[in-house]
């Protein structure tokens, strides 16, 4: 089951892949009464590879034969900067409630790893408690890695922020309390470490819940109730009973009407590649292009305001200013640029 709940993470976010190589080091070396030997242990841990790769197999092999291509990923190169290591440290610094002050926080993260070494190396914790934080330490270890090796070949966009890191955070702060709760005994040590340890956590909850609430109200969380209820989307729906198959259909937000309709539509071109940085050369031929499609009738175009997020899209507004769309329609969450209006139809 841990396989397969580790594989099936893969699917839901493909960063998540990085746990598997961990999950499976820490069976390798995971020595105890169950799989003492070796060959035990290389017996578990290639059944674990198997269980935990069906899921992801199974998504590239369906991404494959119904969009052409697995993981719509190139390899560029863009090598990880100071900038980034910064962003990560504040971050970290963030989540324990320090500010970012030259002088305290080297510091504070040396005592972090410090304590962390002392207690896998030196501490008389049981051997269960340090098999279990060292397996969830090369979690930690190997998501930060991945992070910083999309970054330099995958996705250059791809930002150091408390969104992207929050796995890496949990493992962490799961690896940290487990420490505490073996040096219980302790109490004059193990005590005020663990109040102050459940105070971050308790104000990292409300600091995140804001941060999710403030991504979905933006309207990066697609399923939410208010999404499906889009005045924008129901004349996307309606438009394509009326005009079935006929019309193609360009917008900013090709994911989002697929999730929520069924409807195969296309992306509209970025002004801006965000994997690769730099600006997209193609984006006039292509807009020229399916400007001629709207005006012959044969496409329209979909501009949802609430994903502007996306810095790469050109403005909803501009599209009408620089390409002279014959006829564009406002409803309160976007733009409708259309030849006409189907018979039948209502605004």
């Amino acid at each position: 089951m841990a396989a397969l709940a580790f594989g099936f993470s893969v699917v839901t976010r493909y960063a998540a892949i990085v746990f598997i190589p961990a999950a499976l080091l820490f069976l390798l070396m995971n020595r105890c009464e169950a799989f003492s030997s070796l060959k035990e242990r290389w017996k578990e841990s290639l059944i674990f590879v198997f269980l935990s790769s069906l899921p992801i197999f199974t998504w590239l092999l369906s991404n494959s034969l119904l969009r052409g291509e697995s993981t719509n990923r190139t390899l560029i190169l863009n090598p990880v900067t100071f900038g980034h290591l910064e962003d990560l440290l504040n971050v970290f610094l963030d989540w324990l409630q320090v500010p970012y002050v030259n002088w305290l926080s080297t510091p504070l993260v040396l005592l972090l790893a410090g304590f962390l070494c002392w207690a896998l190396l030196f501490s008389a914790a049981s051997s269960t408690c340090k098999r279990i934080v060292g397996g969830l330490l090369m979690c930690f270890l190997a998501y930060i890695a991945f992070i910083f090796t999309s970054i330099s070949f995958i996705d250059a966009y791809t930002p150091v922020d408390r969104r992207i890191l929050l796995p890496a955070w949990l493992v962490l702060f799961l690896a940290v309390f487990l420490l505490l709760l073996e040096f219980w005994n302790r109490k004059v040590l193990a005590v005020p470490l663990m109040v102050a340890l459940l105070m971050v956590m308790l104000v990292n909850i409300g600091q995140t819940k804001d941060q999710f609430q403030e991504s979905v109200s933006r309207g990066i969380g697609f399923l939410e109730k208010g999404a499906a209820q889009s005045p924008l989307l129901q004349l996307v729906v309606q438009q394509k009973k009326v005009a079935g198959k006929t019309k193609t259909i360009y917008t900013n937000a090709a994911d989002y009407v697929f999730i929520l309709t069924g409807e195969e539509v296309e992306r509209l071109p970025p002004t801006y590649i965000p994997v690769k940085k730099t600006d997209n050369p193609e984006f006039l031929t292509n807009m020229v292009g399916i400007v001629e499609q709207v005006d012959k009738g044969q496409a329209v175009i979909v501009y949802f305001n609430k994903f502007s997020w996306r810095q790469y899209d050109l403005p909803g507004d501009q599209y009408q200013q620089l390409f002279s769309l014959g006829s564009s329609y406002q409803l309160p969450d976007g733009y409708y640029f259309d030849k006409w209006i189907e018979p039948g139809s209502q605004m």
